[in-house]
């Protein structure tokens, strides 16, 4: 597959269309804005930058990513902040760490809640606690009592046994402002067995849930989704439909799909392949868009509901479902990062890691139907009338600052769209010659957002990347 090399796509796909005779120019679509990156947090000889997610407020369309660094094994959450940061290029974000207790921030997700009416403004982290096995929240409210600040809670610990409980966790705010997060309950025997895996869904209550450690004992109930059975377990990413009923996607040796809308949990197979790294994102016409990896055959694959006249998905005789093969992205990879997010116009935007040369670094991409860019005609995905329907292209080809072949891009990442419709990602870039992580962000530069100077645009060859301490 023949990869474009230039993020101008503005200058490839971008021309005007010009009404003949009238004054009127149709806009160029936001996905041929053109991409820039950078890198925001680092420590010399540190490992910093993986676990990432990335969330916008609503309205403002300021970027919050949290991540986690390996150095130290604290969760950290960065935000731009042009006029009193205190880390990243010129000071111009702001890091904090709102836990630090014990070896914490694994598998972080982020998301954020806004109240238009009562102002209310919320920041909410799911992640892992190494230390303990267990699944923790971090929430920040600016209506907190006695002031706005974070309160951390350990929602499910398993007990005493041999239990891990909270890696993948996945999590969202509705549209009450209440917490739903999805995460692995793993279990072993202590013999050498292999884990059983269930997939695990946590929310916050006022009272009388069945979950919750210490001050936020009975504020959350947890249930079990896939009771146990191996084929809905392990990778797991959380969405929310218009109603706020939670739908899950999984992965371990199927493709599966859990929704609560009879309000109980139900599954079913989407796919069979093998599975690993998934994540679901859902349109404003509550529509599943499904990225994951087929580890066995090294693809990024792409599941969207069509209702019938599909491929996969059997249900009652009619194939509900479209399972398409996207890029070729390498075999057998343990961490691969995926992420998908669906655009203002409906279109899906995947962002992953190509790491298909077992000889070669690994690179930062993204892919979008054709049709997001105003054309029929991609380089990628599944052909449509003699053409590739997808356009994948490089953003960050690890080649930047003097890598020299050392630099790969893109173990974790994570996209969104800002409210205006541009996309941002978040990923984290690892130096194998200085043993160095970075967290880097890359962002469509019609976003606006705030900063002193621009980051650099234009060809992958003059782009620049910086590191600084946090």
């Amino acid at each position: 597959m023949t990869r474009i090399r230039s993020i101008q796509l503005a200058l490839v796909l971008g021309t005007l269309v010009l009404t003949l005779g009238a004054s009127v120019v149709e806009a160029d679509p936001p996905a041929n804005a053109p991409w820039s990156f950078e890198a925001i947090a680092g420590i010399t000889g540190g490992d910093v930058g993986k676990h990432v997610s990335i969330a916008f407020i609503p309205g403002t369309g300021k970027p919050y990513i949290s991540y986690y660094d390996e150095t130290i094994g604290d969760l950290r959450l960065i935000y731009p902040h042009a006029t009193s940061g205190n880390c990243g290029p010129n000071n111009e974000w702001y890091c904090e760490a709102p836990d630090t207790e014990g070896d914490v921030g694994q598998y972080s997700s982020i998301d954020y809640y806004r109240n238009d009416v009562t102002g209310e403004n919320k920041i909410g982290i799911a992640y892992y606690d190494a230390t303990n096995d267990a699944l923790k929240v971090a929430i920040w409210s600016s209506t907190g009592i006695p002031v706005p600040g974070w309160t951390v809670s350990t929602i499910d610990d398993g007990g005493v046994g041999n239990f891990s409980i909270g890696r993948f966790a996945s999590l969202k705010f509705d549209s009450t402002g209440a917490v739903h997060i999805v995460y692995t309950y793993s279990y072993t025997d202590g013999m050498g067995g292999p884990p059983s895996n269930t997939i695990g869904h946590a929310h916050s209550v006022a009272s009388g849930g069945d979950c919750g450690e210490g001050a936020a004992a009975g504020r959350w109930q947890c249930d079990n989704i896939s009771g146990g059975d191996p084929s809905y377990g392990f990778f797991s990413s959380l969405a929310l439909t218009t109603a706020d009923v939670p739908v899950v996607a999984s992965t371990e040796g199927d493709l599966s799909l859990c929704d609560k809308g009879s309000g109980a949990w139900s599954c079913r197979t989407i796919d069979n392949f093998g599975g690993g790294t998934i994540s679901l994102a859902i349109d404003q016409l509550d529509f599943p868009h499904i990225a994951s990896y087929d580890r066995d055959n090294g693809k990024l694959m792409y599941a969207k509901y069509v209702g019938s006249g599909g491929n996969c998905g059997l249900d009652g005789g009619t194939y509900e479902y479209q399972c398409d093969v996207i890029d070729t992205i390498g075999e057998g990879l343990n961490q691969v990062g995926i992420s998908i997010a669906v655009d203002l116009e409906g279109y899906p935007i995947i962002a992953y890691q190509e790491a298909s040369d077992p000889m070669g670094v690994s690179v930062l991409n993204i892919a979008r139907p054709a049709f997001a860019h105003g054309t029929s005609i991609g380089n990628c995905g599944p052909i449509v009338n003699l053409n590739h329907s997808w356009q994948c292209t490089t953003i960050d080809d690890a080649t930047q600052g003097g890598g020299a072949g050392n630099l790969y891009e893109a173990d974790f990442t994570s996209v969104a769209v800002d409210p205006n419709g541009f996309a941002a990602i978040a990923y984290n870039e690892y130096d194998d010659y200085n043993n160095e992580g970075r967290l880097k962000f890359a962002y469509q530069e019609s976003m606006g957002l705030i900063f002193s100077d621009d980051f650099e645009s234009g060809s992958v060859s003059g782009w620049s990347s910086s590191a600084s301490g946090r």
